[in-house]
């Protein structure tokens, strides 16, 4: 009986360390304990954070019980679009691995509220995944590789994330408030105290622009608009997108030859020749003064503070083009005056020559002065900032371009700089060039800027001599095909030793291009003039006939008869008779 009573003890001790033991043993593991978040903000949620900027930088982090955190679920929508309370179906998260983000909460009103909800995922899920990765949760946690919001092929369903994310997460509402843009006038890079603004006057071209900025990020501007004359009246903003921050406004020869007081502007974006046309603008005051207005808006609809141009007590005239013809002067000797009103006569002149059957009027030229204001360190006043496209652009506006110089230019190359691509440009599209300039004592113009527009490969660096004789004679090339230029001479002097102080250097003429005028070597001189050994070539014209290059200024060939009996040649048919032959017989007028 004892031993009975013993078995059974034994056996009730036994099963139950047996059964305890199953208990604790691995094949009734202990549950996973899921991650909990958090957010910097530790806030009262009944209250609401005061409004605050689209711009944020939103930190978290998150603890696990039995593990580690390996990642968070980051998402935030629209407080306001879901009833109060409910996380939209549609929500997508993104996978991050960091603990902090900057937001620009997007704004299409003045005030809006978003929601930022946060969920830590511990290490019990192991599914592959990228960082960035679009996951969804309903109607099952999947990674929606093509953004569509619905679970097909090419997605991936991530069933490890049952049970390993926070199931609730961190949340915040945050109420925003828009803040306005603004927008300024862009500065000159190498003075960013100086803004780019036209030149006093100008013709009916103008290019502008500007950088708008908004604390809510750059990318809320929606759109600028700009207005001339008249920012009191709404009918005349001309709205445009954000992604144009610089316009050129032109009036074309079309609509202004015949009109007075105000027109219509075309708005271009782009530089020539890749423009586009985007709209128009009304209020340009043709001769008189203007000025630009320029705002701009952002998602909210809110504008920035008005900014213009010209700025202070400056002025902008735009002035009403009157001719086919623009001389522009590069000039800057005392009898600058004297030598414009050379030019005005001779051109009308060519009115009065044998061939001519209608008015051509050229003497009546529109003069632009590149080189008021112009010193060795920078170009004139006149010259718009922005060459291409407003330099050219003006150009444009004209048939024809006269454009003579002295020889600075050779030596302050930023003054070759401006005609060198508005002038290959211009002529490439058609506009017809008469080129008269003159060397310096050093072989300048290092960067080659002249031979980028003008028909030549090459000027000598030889220097052939440093005068030429008054009354010396300018021959014809006998070999053009297309009839003879005039034969010219150098204009003549009181005394037979006196002498132009010019340098003669040789020039060589592209391939295509053809000599039409060159000047006989001069007896007797000592060097450098042991170097004039046969004629030097002065002019060139292109293949097309449409551009017309003199090495020396023409407003000193208007010699006539020969004024000393032993000087070589004939007498001269003067400038007139030349400025016919170029810009009538070559090129059409």
């Amino acid at each position: 009986m004892n031993n009975i009573i013993k078995v059974g003890i034994f056996l009730l001790l036994f099963g139950s360390l047996f059964l305890s033991c199953t208990k604790e043993g691995p094949n009734n593991p202990k549950a996973n304990l899921l991650p909990k978040t958090y957010l910097w903000i530790q806030t009262d949620t009944s209250h609401n954070l005061s409004p605050t900027i689209s711009r944020q930088i939103i930190r978290w982090w998150g603890e696990d019980p039995d593990g580690f955190v390996r990642g968070y679920l980051f998402s935030y929508f629209n407080t306001d679009s879901v009833i109060a309370g409910q996380i939209p179906d549609t929500l997508g998260y993104s996978w991050v691995v960091k603990n902090d983000s900057l937001i620009a909460f997007p704004l299409y009103t003045a005030r809006e509220r978003f929601t930022v909800i946060v969920r830590a995922v511990d290490n019990s899920f192991r599914d592959d995944i990228e960082v960035g990765a679009n996951i969804r949760l309903k109607p099952f946690p999947y990674w929606d590789k093509n953004f569509n919001g619905i679970f097909d092929d090419s997605d991936s369903r991530l069933t490890g994330f049952i049970g390993a994310a926070d199931p609730i997460g961190a949340k915040q509402i945050f109420p925003i408030k828009n803040t306005p843009p603004t927008v300024e006038f862009a500065t000159d890079p190498l003075d960013p105290l100086k803004t780019v603004q036209q030149p006093d006057t100008t013709f009916t071209v103008a290019t502008f622009t500007w950088i708008g900025k908004d604390l809510d990020g750059d990318k809320t501007i929606k759109s600028y608009r700009i207005n001339l004359n008249n920012p009191n009246d709404s009918s005349m903003w001309f709205e445009f997108p954000a992604k144009h921050t610089m316009i050129t406004l032109e009036a074309p020869r079309s609509r202004t030859d015949d009109a007075t007081g105000e027109v219509d502007a075309d708005v271009y974006v782009g530089i020539f020749p890749n423009m586009n046309k985007i709209g128009q603008v009304s209020g340009l005051r043709l001769d008189d003064t203007n000025k630009i207005y320029l705002q701009a808006k952002d998602l909210a609809s809110e504008n920035s503070p008005t900014v213009y141009l010209p700025d202070g007590a400056r002025k902008w005239f735009v002035k009403k083009p009157k001719s086919n013809l623009l001389t522009i002067s590069n000039y800057g000797a005392g009898d600058y005056a004297t030598v414009i009103g050379f030019y005005r006569k001779a051109f009308a002149a060519i009115d009065t020559l044998e061939g001519v059957t209608s008015p051509r009027n050229f003497g009546n030229f529109d003069l632009l002065d590149i080189r008021r204001g112009a010193t060795d360190r920078v170009v004139g006043l006149l010259v718009p900032p922005i060459l291409n496209p407003a330099f050219i652009r003006t150009l444009k506006l004209f048939e024809y371009v006269f454009w003579f110089t002295d020889y600075i230019p050779d030596t302050w190359t930023h003054m070759q700089a401006v005609a060198q691509f508005p002038l290959y440009l211009y002529n490439g599209s058609g506009g017809k060039v008469l080129y008269s300039t003159r060397f310096g004592y050093f072989l300048g113009d290092p960067r080659g800027a002249l031979v980028d527009f003008a028909p030549v490969d090459l000027v000598g660096s030889v220097l052939i001599d440093t005068r030429i004789p008054n009354d010396w004679p300018i021959y014809p090339d006998s070999t053009y095909p297309s009839g003879y230029y005039p034969t010219l001479r150098f204009n003549p002097a009181a005394t037979l030793g006196a002498a132009h102080s010019l340098f003669v250097r040789d020039i060589y003429k592209r391939a295509d291009a053809r000599y039409i005028l060159s000047i006989p070597p001069v007896p007797g001189r000592v060097p450098p003039s042991a170097f004039w050994n046969g004629p030097v070539n002065i002019g060139v014209i292109d293949e097309a006939k449409t551009f017309v290059f003199l090495s020396q200024p023409l407003h000193l060939m208007n010699g006539a008869e020969k004024v000393w009996p032993t000087r070589p040649g004939v007498a001269g048919k003067g400038v007139p008779a030349f400025l016919k032959k170029v810009f009538i017989d070559e090129f059409g007028g």
